[in-house]
Order: structure tokens, then sequence, then C-alpha cells
């Protein structure tokens, strides 16, 4: 008998949950809506529009020594990003000097040294903020009658 007993037993909940699924008398879960996002939520802020950039190159050849300047400009702070320069000799070799000049002041100065071989050296990411109104100079020190310098200045304006 209990064998009966557990088999209508199985067979009645099975009744019930179909009836009950049937006439929708289950319990619903009832989620709330995501409330409505701010205008100014749906829609990240514009980034900035990137600073325009210059670039000031000088080659120099025989005893001229490299000069890139970037003129000043009355309320404007000049921004270095980079700065390249290039140099060999035909004969022998020679340490110089490389200076980054705000106005008339040094701000930065790298040793340099010329072969026969062209070498460069390239530094991006300086970051470096020239004074209001000033120019901004990136040149060798001295030249050589023998040498071959080149100088590149990249940066962006700041107001």
């Amino acid at each position: 008998m209990p064998k009966k007993a557990i088999l209508l037993f199985t067979f009645l909940a099975l009744a019930a949950c179909f009836l009950s699924y049937k006439l929708g008398s289950v319990p619903v879960a009832m989620a709330k809506a995501r409330p409505a996002l701010q205008d100014d939520e749906r829609v990240p802020p514009p980034l900035p529009a990137p600073p325009a950039e210059w670039v000031v190159f000088k080659t120099a050849v025989g005893n001229v020594l490299a000069t890139a300047v970037k003129p000043g400009v009355a309320g404007v702070q000049h921004v270095v990003d980079c700065v390249t320069f290039t140099g060999y000799v035909s004969s022998g070799s020679q340490t110089t000097f490389v200076d980054l000049i705000d106005g008339s002041t040094g701000i930065m100065q790298w040793s340099f040294l010329l072969t026969t071989q062209s070498s460069q050296v390239s530094l991006c990411g300086l970051n470096v903020v020239g004074s209001v109104g000033n120019s901004m100079t990136l040149e060798f020190t001295n030249a050589n009658v023998n040498s071959e310098e080149s100088v590149n200045l990249i940066g962006h304006d700041a107001t």
C-alpha cells in the first residue's frame, strides 16, 4: 500500500504544479525597472582637442651651428614635447653640447659625442614649459669644419 500512496502523492503533486502553471497562480518575482539615466550620463563628455603641434628643424654643415628656433609670441608659452639631435664628423671625434634655451636662459643641456658614424638622440615626453612670450631654441654649442649637425624641436603652445 505504501507504493500506491507514493504514486498517488506524486501524481497529485505533478497535477497541482501543472494546474498552477496553466492558471497562472505561481508567484511571479517582479523586478523594478532601472531608473532613467540623465542626459549627461548617457553620453560621456567629449575629450578636449589635442594641442596643435609645431616642428622646427635645422641642419648645418661645416663651421655653422645647427640652431632651431621657435619664435616667441606675446601671451603664449611654448611647451617642448620632443627633441632630436644628430651629428657626425668626417674624421676623429669631438664632444659637443646641445642646449635647450628658453629666451636667453638655458633649461637643459646634453653632452654629445660626434664620431665618424652618424649618431642620433631622440628624447620625447619632455613636457618642458617655457616662459610666456619667450622663444624656444635647441642648438649645438660648437661647430667643426668637418661636422654635420641637425636639431629637431617638437612641441605645442599653451596660453
